[in-house]
């Protein structure tokens, strides 16, 4: 069931309507039973989610100079709501701002 979830949840990453609620729902269990199911996780279900989200923006900010998108699209297209919030997160994550990744993708790009 956890890999069901995981599989459900990598799919949809780039949904921002993709929380706890709607993936309980989908696989017709409770909230309670989806925490349970990653209480053994490295991470909980919803700290998870945020990090793939964070891991997959990331790249895409690595390459945003071959796809021409703004870091603000960028968290946009990964299920962040506000560009303040997600630059926070991600530099919480990365240690990093989203421009230093992206400036230095670019700097070392041919």
């Amino acid at each position: 069931m956890r890999q069901r979830i995981r599989d459900f949840v990598e799919a949809r990453l780039q949904d921002p309507e993709l929380n706890c609620d709607r993936i309980a729902a989908a696989h017709r269990i409770s909230i309670r039973y989806l925490h349970k199911l990653f209480e053994g996780a490295e991470h909980p279900i919803s700290e998870w989610i945020w990090l793939r989200r964070l891991e997959k923006a990331k790249l895409a900010i690595e390459s945003s100079r071959a796809t021409g998108q703004s870091i603000t699209q960028i968290a946009y297209s990964w299920g962040f709501s506000d560009p303040a919030h997600f630059s926070r997160a991600f530099k919480a994550q990365f240690h990093v701002s989203p421009s230093v990744i992206r400036d230095s993708a670019v700097g070392s790009a041919p």
